[in-house]
């Protein structure tokens, strides 16, 4: 192994993260298996254009319930975002900081002192 002059450290160090998102090596890799690069997520724009379009608190029924095959329809309802900052600051502090509720002392018993 050739020295380089620009890293005088001597452990190799680990490859650059090239768009590795979530892949990782399986805990004991076949004999034929290669790292490979992952595309980055799909972005599917039509979709986040319907879903712009919806109207706040209506229901929208995307699959009518077909009685035939007894399937359920699917519907989707919106709801109106909240722009009051002090309810959604203390659903966060809720979410973030659960309270711990101390358990209560057994109270001391004089006939069980010799446990």
């Amino acid at each position: 192994m050739a020295e380089s002059n620009e890293n005088p450290d001597k452990h190799l160090r680990p490859p650059e993260p090239d768009k590795l998102y979530l892949i990782s090596p399986p805990c004991s890799p076949p004999s034929e298996w290669e790292q490979r690069i992952e595309a980055p997520p799909l972005v599917d724009l039509n979709l986040l254009a319907a879903i712009a379009q919806l109207q706040p608190n209506e229901s929208h029924q995307l699959l009518p319930r077909d009685h035939n095959t007894q399937t359920p329809s699917i519907v989707i309802d919106t709801c109106e975002d909240s722009n009051d900052v002090e309810i959604n600051e203390s659903l966060r502090k809720k979410l973030i900081r659960p309270k711990f509720v101390q358990t209560r002392r057994p109270l001391h018993d004089q006939a069980n002192e010799h446990i």
